[in-house]
């Protein structure tokens, strides 16, 4: 009752009921079970809905793969170089050593050298060379730790951070190059600049090769790190090498052309693998032109895969392919001599011929041109010299795919990793990343599926509740609900006349 004496009507009222102490004590106990009912069924209806969406979500949940991030890459590489090789600093003077070692009776490997020198924060990790810096300037590796332990985790990797960056600029300042060699004896640093010296430009010379002969021979033997490559092996650019295998062929083959027998004309041992990828570079572009004369130099020295680059470039069927090679190079080689001191005037036609080539063998082009392409991108971020020597790891698409992606990522320390890891170094692009991979099932997606359209539901009863207030209270028209409710009220306690 308000402050004129107006008493409010009571709710059953509203809809033309009687008051409820009116209707007798039946009515009244079934219209409170009816006005609690009413008063619960959208809360339930709206707490059912968001049961069985949580429901379906565990369900969803534990349909789900989940994998936990994979362990940072420095670790996982320090890990499988102590796995290889040991002690990785040990095996890292070690290794330098028997590179740049004067008493070998051959030239020093450079291209090892240089791979080697300044990978030594990768075979560690940067963490353990900085502790092994903090050990170096007198403390004991029981303080050191014990220390680093006590220290927050942020102080910690400051500190460590802190220490390698001060050993590594003091020693290059002191001339040291690349500053890593500071933990390296100091004969090795010698050695280095020594052979940096004297095998510096053919080493460079070798590199540029690659990219174009220029003309120019390329004796295997003398390129570092090829000293064991047979006797003989060498490369002379893309169609005289083509004339020369084909020569080599036919002359094993019992074919006599005479202009293959020219006293100029190099006459190798014929290998039908070599042949078929002298054909090969000469029907290919860009990069892959350029693996394909990475792939050729590791065949030649003896370091490819023969089963796999012979899949790939010769077929299945060995005798087919030799037949192919001869009739495509026939036009060529009928010209050997002539072409071979004009090779620049050739290239259309071998080109020519080695799209015959491909037709008449049925080898997959598409998959070796991309063989050929991660051959080139290795040799374009880690070097033609490491690629060459790498090249016998690859044994298939794969294999070249993954050593493509770790020479981009570690650039010319590949060969120093190749060298600690053999094969294994494959391993390295073959981990997952150090993130976290969801792999959602089909079952997954359907529990999801169905967990929200239950949450949907929910979110639609509540603002349908919202909306109808609002349009209620601004005056509209009784919903289906509302005229429910009183047509319920009235028959329960009976109209009031």
């Amino acid at each position: 009752m308000d402050q004129a004496g107006y008493r409010p009507p009571r709710y059953s009222a509203r809809y033309g009921a009687r008051d409820p102490w009116l209707a007798g004590r039946v009515r009244a106990g079934a219209y409170l079970v009816w006005r609690a009912a009413f008063a619960i069924w959208r809360p339930a209806i709206l707490l059912l809905l968001l049961a069985a969406a949580l429901g379906f979500a565990v369900k969803a949940a534990a349909e789900l793969d989940v994998a936990p991030p994979a362990r940072p890459e420095e670790e996982r590489l320090a890990e499988a170089v102590q796995t290889s090789v040991g002690d990785g600093r040990g095996w890292w003077v070690e290794a330098l050593g028997i590179a740049l070692d004067p008493a070998s009776g051959r030239a020093p490997d450079l291209v090892l050298a240089e791979s080697l020198a300044p990978s030594l924060p990768r075979l560690l990790t940067p963490d353990s060379l900085a502790r092994l810096v903090l050990v170096e300037a007198g403390r004991s590796g029981r303080h050191v730790e014990a220390t680093l332990r006590a220290e927050p985790a942020w102080l910690r990797d400051q500190r460590l951070d802190t220490a390698l960056r001060a050993r590594l600029e003091t020693a290059e300042g002191r001339g040291a190059s690349p500053p890593e060699l500071v933990f390296a004896p100091a004969p090795v640093s010698r050695r280095l600049g020594r052979a940096r010296a004297l095998y510096g430009p053919a080493a460079d010379a070798v590199e540029s090769w690659f990219s174009e002969s220029g003309g120019r021979a390329l004796v295997l033997s003398g390129a570092p790190g090829l000293e064991d490559a047979p006797a003989g092996a060498a490369l002379y650019g893309d169609v005289r090498d083509l004339l020369v295998q084909a020569c080599a062929l036919a002359e094993q083959a019992g074919r006599r052309i005479g202009q293959c027998r020219v006293a100029f004309l190099p006459k190798p041992a014929a290998n039908l693998l070599v042949a078929g990828i002298a054909l090969t570079t000469t029907g290919v572009e860009g990069q892959a032109r350029v693996g394909a004369r990475v792939l050729k130099a590791a065949a030649s020295a003896g370091l490819a895969d023969d089963a796999y680059i012979g899949s790939l470039v010769l077929g299945t069927d060995t005798a087919l392919a030799r037949e192919a090679i001869l009739a495509s190079a026939m036009p060529l080689i009928a010209e050997a001599g002539e072409r071979y001191t004009r090779p620049v005037y050739s290239h259309d036609d071998a080109a020519t011929a080695a799209t015959d080539y491909a037709r008449a063998t049925g080898i997959d082009e598409a998959q070796r041109n991309r063989v050929l392409a991660h051959l080139g991108a290795i040799r374009r971020d880690a070097g033609a010299l490491q690629a060459v020597r790498m090249a016998g790891v690859i044994r298939s698409e794969a294999d070249a795919a993954r050593l493509a992606a770790l020479a981009q990522q570690y650039g010319h320390q590949t060969l120093a990793l190749h060298q600690a890891l053999g094969a294994g170094i494959l391993d390295l692009a073959a981990a997952p990343q150090g993130s976290l991979h969801i792999d959602i099932s089909e079952t997954a997606w359907r529990y999801g599926g169905i967990a929200a359209g239950f949450l949907l539901l929910a979110i639609g009863l509540v603002f349908w509740v919202l909306l109808a207030g609002f349009y209620r209270t601004r005056g509209g028209a009784p919903g289906f609900v509302e005229r429910m409710d009183g047509r319920m009220t009235r028959l329960i306690l009976g109209r009031n006349y």
